[in-house]
């Protein structure tokens, strides 16, 4: 069996910690795309817009789900696929999956690849009013660090995780 992991920082408003990380908990629980066995937050690691620090880490996980994106278009080309007017004629496989997961992460689905994922706005990104408001009003955002697990025999991160003939 294969354990595979997921870790993922979560931005949350919340009046305080614990709500926060149930928030985070609850999003795991309903969301469709993503389904781990196992959550688990320490909550040392999790950060409050208080803390010097949060803003840095923001910024990096920003930053890490824009070079995903770079990557992926860079296999995309490695495929022969990074042009928008071949698309229509792509065959289902491989390059239609790495299409399917830039898109996720430029539209703001959460998906295995998500580092960093904005649960106020439902984005991979941090809008400008929502960042000013994050300065305005630290003590209510929050950013949860999550390792998600799942156990599975299929090597296939992607569909390991995905809930294929779920109800």
């Amino acid at each position: 069996m294969n354990i595979i992991t997921g870790k993922h920082d979560l931005l949350v408003q919340s009046k305080d910690q614990q709500t926060a990380e149930e928030h985070v908990r609850s999003f795991f629980a309903k969301n469709e795309l993503v389904r781990y066995d196992t959550i688990h937050i320490d909550g040392s690691a999790v950060i409050n817009a208080t803390k010097p620090h949060f803003f840095n880490k923001l910024e990096i996980g920003i930053q890490k789900n824009r070079q995903a994106i770079e990557d992926l278009v860079a296999e995309l080309q490695t495929e022969g696929a990074a042009d928008p007017k071949t698309w229509s004629s792509l065959q289902q496989g491989y390059s239609t999956k790495i299409l399917h997961t830039v898109v996720h992460l430029l539209d703001g689905f959460f998906g295995v690849d998500s580092v960093l994922y904005n649960l106020v706005e439902n984005s991979h990104q941090i809008s400008e009013p929502l960042y000013s408001t994050i300065k305005k009003e630290p003590e209510t955002y929050w950013l949860v660090p999550i390792t998600g697990t799942t156990g599975s025999g299929n090597p296939d991160r992607v569909q390991a995780l995905r809930p294929f003939g779920r109800n």
